[in-house]
C-alpha cells in the first residue's frame, strides 16, 4: 500500500563555498584623519554589500528548495 510507504529521504541543498566563507571586514588601520575615516567607511560598506549578496543568495536557494518540497495538506487536495 502506498499509504504505508516510507517517505523518500530529503534532498540536501547544495551550498556554494562562497556562501560558507565568513564575512571579513576591511583591514582596521589607524584612523587619524577624516579622510581615513571616509575611506574606511567606503570599504566597510563594500564588504557589507558583498556579504549581504551572499546571504541573499543562500536564502534564495533555501526558499526555492522549501517551495519544492513543501507538501500540500491532504485536506486541500481537489480544490
Amino acid at each position: 500500500m502506498t499509504g504505508c510507504a516510507k517517505p523518500p529521504p530529503p534532498v540536501l541543498i547544495p551550498v556554494a563555498e562562497t556562501l560558507r566563507e565568513p564575512c571579513v571586514g576591511p583591514p582596521v588601520e589607524p584612523v587619524q584623519t577624516i579622510g581615513d575615516l571616509a575611506v574606511f567607511s567606503v570599504r566597510q560598506e563594500a564588504v557589507i554589500a558583498v556579504c549581504d549578496a551572499r546571504r541573499a543568495g543562500a536564502v534564495a536557494l533555501i526558499d526555492q528548495r522549501n517551495a519544492q518540497v513543501t507538501p500540500t495538506p491532504w485536506w486541500r487536495f481537489g480544490r
